[in-house]
C-alpha cells in the first residue's frame, strides 16, 4: 500500500464506515462523521489497528498518529518511518 494518503482514505483501506463502525462498536453513522470530520477519537484507536484490514495495510498507531497530528491529515506527503524513533 502507498503511504501516501490521508486520514479520510484510511476508511476506504478498512472497508468504509460501516466496518469501521462495527470494529469500534459504534454505529455506522458515527463512523461516517469521523471520516467527515477527519478524526478518529483517540480511544478508538486499538479497535482499529487490531482490524485484519489495518494490519493488512500495515496501519499502526505509528500511521494514525501521524495523520491526525498533521493540520491535513497528511494529504500526499509520505508517513515517516516512525519505528526508527522507536525505543528498543
Amino acid at each position: 500500500m502507498s503511504t501516501n494518503f490521508a486520514l479520510f482514505n484510511l476508511f476506504d483501506v478498512l472497508g468504509g464506515p460501516v466496518r469501521v463502525g462495527r470494529a469500534c462498536g459504534v454505529s455506522s453513522a458515527a463512523a461516517a462523521s469521523w471520516k467527515r470530520r477527519g478524526s478518529i477519537p483517540a480511544r478508538y484507536w486499538l479497535h482499529i489497528i487490531t482490524m485484519p484490514e489495518a494490519a493488512a495495510a500495515g496501519v499502526d498507531a505509528g500511521r494514525l498518529t501521524y495523520l491526525h497530528a498533521t493540520p491535513d491529515g497528511a494529504a500526499g506527503r509520505a508517513l515517516p518511518d516512525v519505528t526508527a524513533h522507536a525505543p528498543p
